[in-house]
């Protein structure tokens, strides 16, 4: 029987030498097929320092042999460090659980009021920006021609009708974008899909983030959707100065690592074993 191990720790320990030494050692001695590395505070919006200082330490973890996962983690952080080859596969939910914080583990829950309403907004994954949104703010984003053009799904494979599809099914949307882009690293050779990673998706994320930033969505559109619309507009624009410093930083990581950096191992695939009625007597 195959055992995925999970390994949950703060994303600062992967940066503490004899920390990770520990680990890793433990892990060593495990029956385990397969890594699944759970680290509390990282997720898709980490910033360049922090990302950096999860894509290096964590090929540390190429030791062990094994494969390794990125669990609970998503947007540009988990497709960079898959295009690196620092981690083996992804593990996330179909437009969530793609950030794990334990850092209020130790407290009890909040208190609940009785008027409080159930459940999350629903929110769809915009594409090519790595970054989602709710219904009501794409409303108000899309409430230009430039800013529908821009948000809306052009790839007819996933979302026929574009915007109107992406948003009546984000799920689907959000699971067949995350399956082209993870398919778009597979059709190159493992030393090339740092390049192709930065010169294409990421250069990509970088100009369609710049943009969305420059949009001038309807005021009244906004009023009408109860949004904020200066709050809005500045979280994009922090999100492509977050992309420009994030394709630097990754650029430079490629430099420095050049074309023989370290890769994990690939994830083995698991064929059910069947029986046939000769065998079963």
């Amino acid at each position: 029987m195959a055992i995925d191990y999970p390994v949950i720790l703060p994303h600062v320990m992967l940066n503490d030498t004899s920390a990770r030494g520990n680990i890793i050692g433990a892990l060593g001695d495990l029956p385990i097929e397969n890594a699944w590395i759970r680290a509390s505070g990282l997720g898709g919006d980490a910033g360049p320092l922090t990302l950096r200082r999860y894509l290096a330490p964590i090929s540390a973890f190429h030791n062990l042999g094994k494969p390794i996962i990125a669990d609970h983690l998503g947007g540009v952080s988990v497709m960079a460090a898959l295009a690196f080859g620092t981690v083996s596969g992804v593990a996330q939910g179909v437009g969530e659980r793609e950030r794990f914080d334990a850092a209020s583990w130790h407290k009890p829950p909040p208190v609940r009021s009785e008027d409080a309403e159930f459940g999350r907004a629903v929110r769809v994954g915009i594409p090519g920006l790595y970054r989602s949104a709710t219904l009501n703010e794409l409303a108000v984003l899309a409430s230009t021609t430039p800013g529908r053009r821009l948000i809306s799904c052009g790839d007819r494979d996933c979302c026929l009708h574009g915007y109107d599809d992406m948003v009546s099914d984000p799920r689907r949307h959000a699971a067949r974008q995350l399956f082209k882009a993870v398919s778009s690293l597979e059709t190159g050779p493992d030393l090339r899909r740092e390049s192709y990673f930065l010169d294409g998706p990421m250069a990509d994320v970088e100009r369609i983030a710049r943009q969305v930033r420059l949009l001038r969505p309807s005021p009244v559109e906004a009023r009408k959707r109860n949004i904020d619309l200066a709050g809005l507009m500045s979280r994009f624009q922090q999100h492509s100065r977050r992309m420009e410093r994030l394709l630097a930083m990754l650029e430079a990581l490629h430099q420095s690592r050049g074309d023989e950096g370290p890769r994990a191992l690939p994830v083995q695939s698991r064929e059910p074993i069947t029986r046939s009625k000769k065998d079963q007597k």
